[in-house]
C-alpha cells in the first residue's frame, strides 16, 4: 500500500524510486573491511611539535612550493586530510602541513578542553612557528573545514601567520565566526 506522500510525488511526475535492491549497499556475503591504513600511505613524515602551547602531531607531504597548512573539523584528526594530501601532492607542486588541532588525535596540551577560537587560532601560529623553526616558513594557504575553517578564518583575521597568501574555507556553520 502507497502512502499518501508517495503518491503525490508519483502524481508529480518525479523519477520512481530506486528500488531498495539497487544503490551502494556492500552484499551480505561480503565484509567490509575497517582496518586502519597506516599514515605513510599518504604522508611523507609524522613529526611531534613541541611549543610552549603543546605537543602538536603534525603530518607533512611533499617538499617544495607553498605549504597548504590543512584544519581538520571537531571531532576528526589531521589524518582526515590524508587522501587530499597525496593527491593535491601529487596535481600541484606545493606541500601539505596537516595537525591534530587540540582536544584531537595525537596532540597534548595542559587543557585539551579549551577549544575556543582564539586559543586554537594561536595553536595554528605556534605550529606553524615551531615546524619552521630552523627556516623562514613558505608562503602559506589556510584550508579549513568546519570548525577548521572557523580557526582559518579567524587566524587570517588576526594574521597569525605573517606568510600566510590565501586561504579557503570549506563547510563553516559557525557563522559567528566569519569576517
Amino acid at each position: 500500500m502507497m502512502s499518501q506522500l508517495h503518491r503525490k510525488l508519483q502524481g508529480a511526475g518525479l523519477p520512481p524510486m530506486m528500488p531498495p535492491s539497487l544503490g551502494t549497499r556492500v552484499p551480505r556475503h561480503k565484509k567490509r573491511d575497517y582496518s586502519v591504513l597506516p599514515w605513510n600511505n599518504y604522508f611523507d613524515s609524522r613529526e611531534m611539535v613541541v611549543t610552549s602551547r603543546g605537543s602538536f602531531c603534525t603530518y607533512k607531504k611533499g617538499c617544495t612550493g607553498p605549504v597548504v597548512v590543512c584544519l581538520h573539523g571537531g571531532g576528526f584528526s589531521a589524518l582526515s586530510w590524508a587522501l587530499f594530501s597525496k593527491h593535491l601532492v601529487e596535481a600541484a607542486q606545493c606541500q601539505v602541513l596537516a595537525f591534530d588541532l587540540r582536544g584531537h588525535g595525537d596532540t597534548k596540551t595542559s587543557n585539551d578542553s579549551d577549544l575556543s577560537i582564539e586559543t586554537l587560532s594561536l595553536d595554528v601560529g605556534a605550529v606553524i612557528q615551531g615546524f619552521y623553526i630552523n627556516t623562514e616558513p613558505p608562503p602559506v594557504v589556510l584550508l579549513g573545514h568546519s570548525m577548521g575553517g572557523s580557526v582559518a578564518v579567524h587566524s587570517s583575521k588576526i594574521d597569525i601567520v605573517p606568510s600566510q597568501i590565501g586561504l579557503v574555507v570549506i563547510d563553516v556553520v559557525e557563522g559567528k565566526y566569519l569576517l
